[in-house]
C-alpha cells in the first residue's frame, strides 16, 4: 500500500469520526425523543459548525422534556381521583356522589 493510500485512509476516517462529533447533539436528542429534535438538527446542521450554535445544540438536545417524559406526565396529572367514576352510558369522569351525570343526563343509581 503506496504512502498516499494510507494518508487517504487517515484523511476518511478522521472526516468519519468529525462527522459522527459534529451531529452529537442530533443523536441525542433523537436517543431522547425529545420534542424539538428536528428544530435541533436543523440548527445543528446550520450552525453548528460554529462550535457556538454546537454548544447550544448539545445543552438544548439535554435539557427539556422527551416525548416519553411529557406523556408520563400526562398520564400522571389525567388520573382521576378517588372521589370520582366513569359514566355508565357516556364514560365521561363524574364525581362519585353525582347522582345525574352532566354530560349525558344519564342517572346514576
Amino acid at each position: 500500500m503506496s504512502q498516499e493510500t494510507k494518508a487517504l485512509i487517515v484523511a476518511g476516517i478522521a472526516a468519519a469520526c468529525v462527522l459522527v462529533a459534529y451531529f452529537i447533539p442530533t443523536g441525542v436528542a433523537w436517543q431522547r425523543k425529545h420534542q424539538s429534535r428536528r428544530a435541533i438538527f436543523i440548527l445543528n446542521l446550520a450552525l453548528g459548525w460554529t462550535g457556538l450554535g454546537w454548544l447550544v445544540s448539545i445543552i438544548w438536545a439535554f435539557t427539556g422534556t422527551s416525548k416519553e417524559a411529557a406523556a408520563d406526565i400526562a398520564i400522571a396529572t389525567s388520573r382521576p381521583d378517588n372521589d370520582t367514576i366513569a359514566c355508565p352510558k357516556c364514560a365521561e369522569t363524574i364525581k362519585r356522589a353525582a347522582r345525574v351525570c352532566r354530560f349525558c343526563g344519564h342517572e346514576i343509581a
